[in-house]
């Protein structure tokens, strides 16, 4: 009981901050820009997979977990394919994500747009009556609630060998938890984001160069957040990165390519100013295989 209680209090304590999770949820976004964004699929090369785990707030029991699996490739020149597995557990509180990608390739003289759709599934659901409470058949915790919802969404995303800009709008359908249906977060099944996203790449000299990017993203629910960042790359085998996330957080991140297909990397969170403290902290941790030897396109891409 002890412990569901604190986490009670961390959770209203930060909700102000959870709230925004329509951008930061994707920190690194870079690495994985389908889930935001369909029409990225297949921008990577022939074939491209990427684990990615998120351990938030660690000093409490039940804190935030997010495991990400995302593949994507070409089929013939001009079509992309993919599938995105997003699950995320916050104590007694499931949500799994299902979705596959569609983008289709159209050449241009300075560099290629693609347009993209995606559908797939959402579950909620909430384990409730596995709370343990001093108060003999609490109705706050008295049945569980588990729901399935069918979603979809399209974007657009233009890259050229220096820069590239994407839009999307990844759940075109919304549907909201009623408050007494979702005890511990009153956070919807879904909510409609429109995300807006750029980078480019700056050559330094011989070995080094610079990527600015930024991802912004809008929702009436939370308004307008974004995530402002800067990569320095060496040689392109070994890369850091320090991101700015409107919520008062920031991200800095190392990765290396261990040899010309895979990569790993790891990031670390923390807030900023009044909610610097241990418990907004988060560790990142990401996997990736990725074939570009194979790919035919004359450009290449600078993220």
């Amino acid at each position: 009981m002890k412990e569901i209680i604190l986490w009670l209090l961390a959770l209203g304590y930060l909700c102000p901050y959870a709230n925004a999770q329509s951008a930061e949820s994707y920190s690194t976004y870079q690495r994985t820009q389908d889930y935001i964004n369909p029409a990225y699929t297949g921008s990577q090369g022939p074939l491209d997979l990427s684990l990615d785990y998120k351990k938030e707030w660690m000093e409490f029991q039940g804190a935030p977990t997010t495991l990400m699996l995302s593949t994507s490739g070409l089929v013939g020149e001009k079509v992309g394919l993919g599938l995105n597995i997003e699950s995320r557990n916050v104590n007694v509180e499931r949500r799994l994500k299902v979705f596959s990608n569609y983008a289709y390739k159209l050449p241009l003289s300075t560099g290629v747009l693609q347009l993209g759709i995606k559908a797939g599934v959402m579950n909620f659901s909430g384990n409730y009556t596995d709370v343990e409470t001093n108060v003999a058949g609490d109705l706050a915790f008295s049945e569980n609630v588990n729901r399935w919802q069918a979603n979809f969404g399209m974007g657009a995303f233009y890259h050229s060998q220096n820069w590239y800009a994407g839009i999307s709008v990844p759940m075109l359908l919304q549907d909201n938890l009623d408050d007494e249906e979702s005890t511990l977060q009153s956070l919807g099944l879904s909510q409609r984001n429109y995300f807006l996203s750029a980078g480019c790449r700056l050559q330094l000299n011989d070995l080094l160069s610079m990527q600015p990017n930024a991802l912004l993203s809008f929702s009436e629910e939370d308004g307008v957040n974004g995530i402002f960042g800067v990569n320095l790359y060496y040689l392109s085998s070994l890369w850091t990165g320090l991101n700015w996330i409107s919520n008062n957080m920031l991200n800095a991140n190392l990765h290396y390519q261990l040899n010309d297909r895979i990569s790993a990397g790891y990031a670390y969170e923390t807030g900023i100013g009044q909610i610097n403290n241990s418990a907004t902290s988060a560790h990142l941790l990401n996997v990736r295989y990725n074939i570009k030897s194979l790919a035919k396109a004359s450009y290449s891409t600078p993220y």
